[in-house]
């Protein structure tokens, strides 16, 4: 009788641990598609960017912040997702919505920055970039803006040095060097613009402005080589 009453209850438990891992299972299941969690709406946002529809994106993201409009990542997720369909007005509103709570975020002073860059507005670029490298300095991403802005203005050593800067942390980004090469070949120095575009189109063959870009090179150190030739050639004569 004892044996039964044991066997009873043993089932009995086993029996209610069953139901318990089963209802919770279900309610996490439930959870995780339930239409009212800002998750359900984040890896729907997700999954359409990552199947090339940024609009759906965005939409979907925005449904995040129906729910929680203080919501970090949705709101940088838009500001990128702005950026990338060229938006750049819309894009500095989500990016802006970051900066007021933090003046110190480095991806929403890096997203408003490009973001005044796209829009031409040159000196405010310059400002929020600086911002985020001097709050960032081993983040790349602000420093290759940063360096089209100054071309944008002209100040070539500034690009040539932000391009340097960029080398200096990472010596195998290809932007880096194709741009360091393109302002000492703008600055007439081709032999120095060569050492920096043979590395980056060894590290990116398959890049055509790369290899166009060594290619025009090339042509100018041998330029001037078969040009020295000539005028030594004329002085011996």
């Amino acid at each position: 009788m004892k044996f039964f009453l044991r066997e009873y209850y043993f089932l009995l438990i086993l029996t209610i641990m069953v139901v318990f891992s089963f209802n919770a299972h279900a309610q996490k299941g439930s959870k995780s598609k339930d239409s009212t969690s800002t998750e359900y709406w984040r890896k729907k946002g997700y999954e359409a960017k990552m199947q090339g529809s940024p609009e759906t994106s965005i939409t979907l993201y925005k449904k995040v912040l129906a729910i929680d409009s203080s919501d970090y990542d949705a709101k940088l997720a838009i500001g990128n997702l702005y950026y990338k369909i060229g938006n750049y007005d819309q894009a500095l509103f989500y990016y802006n919505k970051i900066y007021s709570r933090d003046h110190k975020d480095v991806e929403a002073l890096h997203g408003i920055g490009r973001s005044y860059l796209r829009l031409g507005n040159t000196d405010q670029s310059v400002h929020y970039l600086t911002e985020a490298i001097a709050y960032q300095p081993n983040y790349v991403n602000p420093y290759l803006d940063l360096a089209t802005a100054y071309i944008n203005t002209g100040e070539l050593e500034k690009a040539k040095k932000t391009y340097l800067d960029v080398l200096e942390k990472d010596s195998n980004n290809t932007e880096a060097l194709s741009g360091a090469a393109r302002m000492l070949y703008w600055q007439d120095k081709p032999w120095s613009a060569l050492h920096y575009v043979k590395k980056a189109f060894a590290l990116a063959p398959s890049n055509k402005e790369i290899k166009d870009q060594y290619t025009e090179i090339m042509n100018a150190v041998k330029y001037q080589v078969s040009l020295s030739y000539y005028n030594i050639t004329e002085t011996e004569d």
